[in-house]
């Protein structure tokens, strides 16, 4: 079999169109990129993660850090999640904050719900 040249680098390969660097081995690039996203999901179904994320939503008192409403107070669609403020260690509680879902989507650039109207003060 003659050598030829890695459709993605260039070097010369007899494995075919790709060297064994870049071998996929059959399966697309999405399947690729579905398969390494899965991979960083698995730390949701940790029994560690379970814990931790309750020892957060209770340290923070079931409210949202950045609306201050509490979990009886969010709509039928939201809900509380533990979110993270950066990846290096997913399981420290100190680097996670309590936000209703649309206050963590804010975060990550979706629109925000309408502020909260201030209560007149009790008679």
């Amino acid at each position: 079999m003659t050598a030829r040249p890695c459709i993605d680098c260039g070097r010369l390969t007899t494995n075919g169109n790709r060297c064994a660097e870049h071998d996929r081995g059959g399966r697309s690039i999405a399947d690729m990129r579905r398969r390494n996203t899965n991979a960083k999901r698995a730390i949701w179904k940790h029994p560690a993660w379970k814990r931790v994320r309750e020892q957060v939503l209770r340290r923070d008192g079931y409210t949202c850090v950045d609306c201050g409403r509490h979990r009886n107070q969010l709509g039928p669609y939201e809900k509380l999640v533990a979110d993270h403020l950066h990846d290096d260690d997913p399981f420290n509680a100190d680097t996670i904050e309590t936000r209703c879902s649309t206050c963590s989507g804010v975060k990550d650039g979706a629109r925000a719900h309408p502020a909260p109207q201030p209560q007149p003060p009790a008679s």
